[in-house]
């Protein structure tokens, strides 16, 4: 099943999900040569190359000018200043004036990043094979990187390591700097204490699998990189045409584009991993999951909704001379070659592209969901968690009619929601049944979708982690013998379910099998009254016990029921019937049947004997 789950305190906040539209418009960069003197509006500046752009949150843009060795500001009067570099490439005047210091961009992507807590901008020194680091005072150093090309360093400080070509940057909200570091095929991450190591990426290029540690498998020369709120951390393989994503766990899966290298431009409105990019470079994620890439050989953004399907959000085929359709619908405008994207709190999407800056703006309304994330936790021997209440409502004045699914990732159907569907607002009663899990965290989503499908669903992560056992859970219980398909006294039944035992298989001793084996027992109470009878355990492990029902026991209907460390599960009732006698022959190679096999079992030892 698929999901998208992650463990961690419930975050109360709004969640707004906007719909496919968006109108776009030039906020930076003309086409007019070649006045690029500070002072002016941003509109009119000339950007010879545009390479990394971000926000801080007092809405100052910075972007970074390859072409010209500058990173410039503009501000919120959309006055444009030069914040670092002088002009010329070079590595040069750490511990003075950024204004004053020469800086050497990579020819791909030279991303920024900006710490807006304390007013500190990270540029990508691509060339130098540096990162640089900018203070709110405006004085300059190296923050990673020693200047010479290469891969070395890990668990020491940063600025003795060495990276190559590093292109992405991005910030969580713990102050640990990623950095994609692009001809090492590795994700470097740098903590606010100075010290590097390799988070996703062992150096080859050739895609060597997902669903594994990130720094067991190839991430081939990654350029972009983004956060979500989640922790996830999302990686764009222009080479390779697809984006992968690491988890807060450390494992890592293609979300984008296809596993196997496929370059070219599909898929629109299906799966994103079954669709195809070309080339993508900046990413961005809004604060609702919605990733954006910026598709580059294919002129568009695509954009991945929380469901997982990918639409075009913006650009079209065109060239030099096609309009650029500022102030019309992104999806219809033109927008060439592009670099980095960043995203504002208000969704307004921002883009290099062509020596200019866009800008898009959402239209339309979508939900508002509090809160945007849920946890539960149980402990063994507790009661089920308590269920908790999400509040659904519209951004707008309009209602929305939506449906909802749930998925999990692991450990069954554990999670449940009240409400197949309905229409904002309204509140969601969310349940999360620890039978039969073992300790561990599980993940799982609840997916509100719109009817109206211009709208983007709404994904609200779940994460349960239970701690020790959790309270087993029968799904089946039948006869491990295949000529008799009900219970019968004296033979030998197997029970299917979850965390009815150990891990790994526990056997008794034959002849003289008991009532309780590593912790687990099975007992069969008469429906219509009368004392407990145990059966005598053969085998156990977490998923299937085999065990003999004593041959006194009577016909009737009796409620089964497994103890596993002290924990009983929720009873499963079955019928035993008279038993009927049968001859296991030999099969042709003249080796008998052996008990368990059938009904799936294990297979037992012949010549058992009741006691």
């Amino acid at each position: 099943m698929r999901i998208n789950l992650v463990g961690f305190i419930a975050l109360l906040g709004l969640v707004s999900i906007a719909n496919g539209q968006g109108i776009i418009t030039t906020v930076a960069g003309t086409a007019t040569c070649c006045n690029d003197a500070d002072g002016q509006l941003a509109v009119n500046t000339y950007i010879d190359g545009l390479s990394g752009i971000t926000r801080d949150a007092q809405g100052n843009m910075y972007f970074f000018d390859n072409e010209t060795m500058v990173v410039k500001k503009i501000n919120v009067a959309q006055i444009v200043s030069t914040y670092a570099g002088n002009g010329t490439a070079g590595y040069s005047g750490d511990g003075g004036p950024a204004t004053s210091a020469k800086l050497q961009a990579n020819t791909f992507l030279s991303g920024l990043a900006i710490d807006s807590s304390t007013g500190t901008l990270y540029i990508a020194d691509g060339d130098n094979n540096v990162i640089r680091k900018v203070t709110a005072a405006g004085i300059i150093s190296t923050y990673a990187g020693n200047g010479t090309g290469g891969f070395g360093g890990d668990n020491g400080p940063a600025t003795s390591a060495m990276l190559f070509a590093p292109s992405g940057l991005a910030l969580d909200s713990a102050g640990n700097l990623y950095i994609t570091d692009h001809d090492n095929s590795r994700v470097r991450k740098v903590t606010p204490a100075g010290i590097i190591t390799t988070f996703a990426g062992n150096g080859n290029v050739a895609f060597s699998g997902d669903g594994v540690q990130a720094t067991t498998t190839s991430v081939h020369s990654p350029t972009g990189i983004a956060l979500d709120a989640q922790g996830n951390v999302y990686i764009s393989e222009g080479s390779d045409g697809r984006v992968r994503r690491v988890d807060k766990f450390g494992v890592i899966t293609t979300y984008a584009g296809q596993a196997i290298k496929s370059r070219g431009f599909s898929g629109d409105g299906g799966l994103a991993t079954l669709a195809q990019l070309s080339g993508p470079t900046g990413l961005a994620v809004d604060q609702f999951g919605n990733l954006f890439i910026a598709d580059n050989g294919n002129a568009r953004i695509r954009k991945v909704n929380a469901a997982g399907i990918i639409t075009t959000y913006a650009g079209i085929d065109g060239n030099s001379s096609t309009p650029l359709g500022d102030g019309g619908l992104a999806a219809n405008a033109f927008i060439g070659a592009l670099g980095d994207l960043v995203i504002d709190s208000s969704r307004n999407l921002y883009l290099v592209s062509a020596k200019r800056i866009r800008k898009i703006v959402p239209t339309g309304d979508g939900f508002i969901a509090s809160p945007i994330s849920l946890s539960f936790s149980y402990n063994t021997g507790d009661s089920n968690p308590s269920h908790q209440s999400v509040t659904v409502s519209s951004s707008g004045a309009a209602a929305l009619l939506f449906t909802t699914s749930v998925t999990t990732a692991s450990g069954g159907n554990w999670l449940s929601v009240n409400l197949p569907g309905g229409v904002t607002p309204s509140i969601l009663t969310v349940s999360a049944n620890a039978a039969g899990l073992g300790a561990g965290t599980y993940q799982g989503t609840i997916l509100l979708t719109p009817t109206d499908a211009a709208n983007s669903p709404l994904a609200i992560p779940v994460t349960f982690t239970v701690s020790g056992a959790g309270t087993p859970l029968i799904t089946s219980v039948g006869n491990a013998l295949g000529y008799q398909a009900k219970l019968a006294p004296g033979v030998v039944f197997v029970v299917k379910g979850g965390n009815l035992g150990p891990v790994g298989i526990v056997q008794g001793v034959a002849p003289n099998y008991q009532n309780t084996l590593a912790g687990t027992s099975v007992n069969f109470t008469p429906i219509g009254g009368g004392a407990a009878i145990d059966a005598k355990m053969v085998y156990t492990l977490n998923f299937q016990i085999a065990a003999f029902l004593p041959s006194s026991v009577a016909v009737g209907t009796y409620a089964v029921r497994v103890t596993y460390n002290g924990i009983t599960s929720a009873p499963m009732n079955t019928t035993v019937v008279a038993r009927s006698y049968g001859i296991a022959s030999a099969d042709s190679s003249g080796v008998g049947l052996d008990l368990g096999t059938f009904q799936g079992g294990i297979g037992l030892a012949k010549n058992v004997a009741v006691q």
